[in-house]
């Protein structure tokens, strides 16, 4: 029996009911720790560091997903990144898929007041990261020179937009997802040619 999907709030403030989720542990490469207790992975892929963190929020506007990201470029490389491209993915218990929709920063803006909680999150992981041994021996330190000296873009309200990232650039913010009740949510973040995949447990 699938699930009817429930039209999502847009808003980041005044929650009253979080849940942060957990990944699943079986895709190579990642790592996980935990910040204010929320459980951050990391993956890094040619010098391309990426970092999601994963929470159910419910407030007067109903019930939503809610994923924070930040970015970290230190490929040598310029490109693009577009939370639009975001691809997410509910599987319910009958292994039933359903394709979930990420917010724009139009629609978020519509809903919500403007709220820098995730960016000051990040701020703290980008200090933790930045004096991890295991990011100083990351492509000959390129990302901890990158963590050190690149410039974090955010925008004001902190929802992600579309953004052109140079090398030596990081940046962080949050978006919002569409809620559906299943067992396992798979989540695919392309990021300069190369795809990032994260799956929690619901």
């Amino acid at each position: 029996m699938k699930h009817l999907l429930t039209i999502a709030a847009l808003m980041l403030s005044m929650s009253s009911a979080a849940q942060n989720y957990e990944i699943v542990p079986d895709i190579e490469g990642q790592t996980s720790e935990y910040r204010d207790g929320k459980q951050v992975t990391t993956v890094t892929k040619d010098g391309v560091t990426l970092s999601v963190t994963l929470s159910k929020e419910k407030n007067s506007y109903g019930k939503f997903y809610q994923s924070g990201v930040m970015l970290v470029n230190a490929s040598g490389e310029t490109f693009t990144f577009d939370p639009k491209d975001i691809v997410v993915k509910v599987i319910d218990k009958y292994d039933n898929v359903k394709d979930m929709g990420v917010y724009s920063s139009d629609e978020y803006a519509r809903k919500v007041t403007r709220n820098q909680d995730w960016t000051l999150f990040f701020s703290r992981v980008f200090d933790a990261m930045a004096s991890d041994a295991r990011y100083i021996a990351s492509t000959d330190g390129e990302i901890l020179k990158a963590l050190q000296s690149g410039s974090l873009k955010s925008e004001t309200d902190g929802y992600l937009k579309k953004n052109t990232l140079h090398s030596g650039e990081r940046l962080a913010g949050f978006v919002n997802i569409g809620y559906s009740k299943g067992c396992y949510m798979l989540m695919r973040i392309p990021v300069g040619g190369r795809d990032f995949v994260f799956r929690w447990k619901l």
